[in-house]
């Protein structure tokens, strides 16, 4: 049997489907990001991070060892290695950034930095590594996320509003409430 009479409305229905997380990312504006593989979508946070870092005086490198990038204040001072961990948010309600893979056993790098993506702007954190790693099993952002697929080696961290002050807020490009 073949139903030729009915007209389906194929948009309705898959947006109808789509989870409440991409609802909000439809038409915002950095809806482009959820499209980027994963590695670049890593990568976007890097180069949001130089660029940042260049626009505000310092020197900065991408690197490819030991951590995502190097900055300095002028040609002086000490290169800082920085892990960077980039998520788009989760705006199921509430929202949420979870970031994995914080290698806190690789000892080179000496702060971390998480770029969180929402649908209409982009906030950066950053802490320091002797303040992540001493603190790591009692941040509310950190606890319930330590390990990854069975390994303590590796570190996840969970951003949500509840947490969020429990890291250092470096830039927010938001404005009004919307998110």
């Amino acid at each position: 049997m073949i139903l030729l009479n009915t007209a389906l409305n194929i948009n309705k229905q898959l947006e109808r489907l789509q989870p409440k997380t991409n609802q909000s990312w439809i038409g915002s504006q950095n809806e482009p990001y959820r499209t980027l593989t994963n590695q670049k979508k890593g990568k976007f946070g890097v180069v949001l991070i130089e660029e940042l870092l260049t626009n505000n005086g310092y020197e900065a490198q991408q690197i490819n060892d030991e951590g995502d990038l190097k900055y300095r204040q002028d040609e002086n001072s000490e290169w800082i290695k920085v892990e960077v961990k980039t998520a788009g948010v989760n705006m199921d309600g509430k929202w949420n950034a979870w970031f994995n893979q914080i290698r806190p056993n690789q000892e080179s790098w000496r702060e971390v930095w998480l770029v969180s993506v929402f649908p209409n702007h982009v906030r950066i954190y950053k802490k320091s590594r002797e303040d992540f790693i001493n603190n790591l099993t009692t941040m509310e952002s950190t606890r319930k996320c330590l390990t990854h697929y069975g390994t303590d080696e590796l570190a996840g961290a969970n951003l949500t509003s509840a947490n969020e002050a429990e890291w250092e807020l470096i830039y927010s490009n938001q404005k009004g409430v919307l998110l």
